[in-house]
């Protein structure tokens, strides 16, 4: 059982390993980061196996919400350019 703990930005680095210098940009502009996962059972996993999602009654935060929430499209081209 796995739990999404945090969005995950993307690197410069990236853009250096694909050698196309827009793909942190084209990353962020498709709102698919990606996030990290902290395990809190562990099991045997199986390529076949299922995806389940456990919903707590909580009010739901969507990935989606969370990346615009802290990337958004005016800060976008700050994340996507090297840092020196």
């Amino acid at each position: 059982m796995v739990m999404a703990t945090e969005p995950r930005i993307p690197c410069y680095k990236l853009g250096i390993r694909f050698g196309r210098p827009d793909v942190v940009k084209r990353i962020l502009a498709s709102e698919r980061t990606g996030f990290y996962f902290a395990v809190l059972q562990e099991e045997e996993v199986g390529v076949s196996d299922p995806i389940r999602t456990h919903r707590k009654k909580q009010r739901q935060f969507k990935t989606q919400r969370c990346h615009r929430t802290l990337y958004p499209r005016e800060a976008q081209h700050r994340i996507a350019s090297p840092r020196h």
